[in-house]
């Protein structure tokens, strides 16, 4: 049996999910419901956008907010002008 293993941030004690794809056995980082990807906090007032490929808590909402104004002013300083 070949094995491939693709770089995954994971640590000795991690849940993860293990599923088919074809041939290929597929280990992944087990990731609850609801949690977000910038915070990796599980809360139920965490919301999920883009058909749900994303979920924030609020916090991670705004750091992304933060993060998306810094990156984009500096490649795009006419978005600043109002």
């Amino acid at each position: 049996m070949k094995i491939k293993l693709k770089k995954q941030q994971l640590k000795i004690y991690d849940p993860v999910e293990i599923f088919v794809d074809g041939e290929k056995i597929v280990l992944q980082k087990y990731k609850a419901a609801q949690e977000c990807v910038v915070t990796g906090e599980v809360a139920p007032e965490n919301f999920s956008l883009l058909d749900g490929k994303l979920v924030l808590s609020l916090e991670g909402a705004e750091r992304l907010m933060k993060e998306l104004e810094d990156s984009l002013s500096v490649k795009y300083p006419f978005l600043n002008e109002k």
